[in-house]
């Protein structure tokens, strides 16, 4: 008889456990719309700009254009890579110089400075 109390009990258990898990996935689901950013993608990249558009087209096409012809030895494709990396090496200073800066302020405790960079 013990038995067949503890499943009957079982049911209810579990539908108990499902309507917690329910509601704290809503509960989190409506936390996040309320007050998780959203933004586009790319957002954050403050380091992207024309030029880094441009560069990356035409490494798109001259990457189509050599896919098309069946991957042979391709120059314009490389030049065309080589630009756009050298670019993107060029932008990743940038930001260490960026992060370095922030970096140095704080350690100086110079709060405005840092609030500034």
């Amino acid at each position: 008889m013990l038995q067949t109390e503890a499943t009957r009990q079982l049911p209810d258990v579990t539908d108990c456990i499902q309507s917690i898990y329910n509601a704290v996935v809503s509960i989190l689901k409506t936390a996040s719309s309320l007050y998780v950013l959203t933004v586009r993608k790319g957002f954050f990249k403050f380091w992207w700009n024309e030029e880094m558009n441009l560069l990356k087209e035409a490494l798109i096409e001259a990457d189509k254009l050599w896919k098309s012809a069946g991957k042979p030895v391709f120059t314009s494709r490389q030049a065309c890579r080589i630009k756009y990396r050298k670019c993107q090496d060029n932008k990743r200073l940038e930001t260490k110089q960026y992060t370095n800066e922030l970096h140095d302020t704080l350690l100086l405790k110079n709060n405005p400075k840092f609030w500034q960079c």
